[in-house]
């Protein structure tokens, strides 16, 4: 069995554990974490921005920057999903949280950085390639003070929120599946599945629906498969906040965080869009993954002490932020 694998072992298993484990999960992400935006909304007797298409509601909390009205509440449901992570994997299955990331005794923050750099690159590319394609859906959206004063929010939340997800699906349900199934590759495809089931929601859908699953799932697998291949999370927890956190210089039109401020901001998307992304990030990816671990061999840091080192979307017009 593969050694990241292994560590579900360090704990108690069991279906009912895990039953018990993921219904505490998915009550604490969706009924508990929901509760801030359903206040607001109740306080302003509908939602006090625009949102997708459909008009800001005039009321109490209507002249409040949408980032604290809008991206705060929702950021807090990621709060609530590592809250019930912790319970559950410390109190049910009885193991540290670090071991649905790394199974040695700290966190690497330079392989971190590695994945961090890896996914920033992505975006580059990915929005120098679209710029040459089509620059006239670019559009500078840059408010100084606004982005000065929210960036260190949105990045702050936007870290917890990344890194609560990898726990999540690269970590427990991978692991947790990976025990069940007994082979880490198709482990890999099925928490990817997950990955995909919990996005399909977004408004990003909308520019074709097909191909941003495909999206979505793409990017869990190669997440997941570069955690099983290093042995550790570390890699997918820094990629995936670079992913999301790059909305910052680039947000998009039909985005799940349309409402943060950014530098530049597309104003158009659809299904060539989406095609175009899907199809740079398989190529990006799979270079990534050759540079990564060609001629090496896994990196198994089994009880090891950590390094001390410092410490996507991932094409031109990412179907959203994961």
């Amino acid at each position: 069995m593969d050694a990241f694998i292994d560590l579900a072992a360090r704990g108690k298993g069991g279906f009912l554990r895990y039953a018990l484990s993921l219904a505490l999960v998915l009550f604490m992400w969706l009924a508990v974490g929901s509760v801030p935006l359903a206040l607001v909304v109740l306080i302003n007797r509908g939602m006090p921005f625009e949102w997708q298409g459909e008009p800001a509601v005039p009321g109490p909390l209507s002249g409040i920057d949408p980032v604290l009205t809008f991206y705060v509440p929702v950021a807090f449901s990621f709060i609530a999903l590592a809250a019930g992570l912790f319970a559950s994997v410390r109190y049910i299955h009885g193991r540290p949280l670090l071991s649905l990331i790394t199974p040695a005794a700290g966190i690497n923050y330079g392989r971190v950085l590695t994945g961090f750099l890896i996914f920033l690159a992505f975006n580059v590319v990915g929005n120098v390639v679209s710029y040459l394609i089509e620059p006239s859906s670019f559009a500078l959206s840059l408010e100084p003070w606004r982005l000065l004063v929210f960036a260190p929010i949105y990045l702050l939340l936007t870290a917890i929120q990344t890194t609560t997800e990898e726990m999540l699906f690269r970590g427990y349900l991978l692991q947790g599946l990976g025990r069940a199934v007994g082979r880490p590759a198709f482990a890999a495809f099925l928490s990817s599945i997950l990955f995909m089931l919990v996005h399909l929601g977004n408004p990003e859908m909308s520019n074709g629906f097909l191909l941003a699953a495909a999206y979505y799932f793409c990017v869990g697998l190669w997440l997941s498969l570069v955690t099983v291949r290093d042995g550790t999370s570390e890699l997918a927890i820094g990629a995936h906040a670079a992913n999301n956190m790059f909305i910052l210089i680039v947000n998009y039109k039909s985005s799940a965080l349309e409402l943060v401020p950014s530098v530049f901001k597309m104003t158009q998307a659809g299904p060539a869009d989406m095609a175009l992304s899907l199809g740079l990030f398989i190529v990006m990816s799979a270079a990534a993954y050759i540079l990564l671990f060609s001629g090496n061999k896994k990196r198994i840091r089994q009880g090891a002490p950590a390094a001390s080192s410092g410490q996507a979307p991932a094409a031109s017009r990412p179907p959203g932020r994961k």
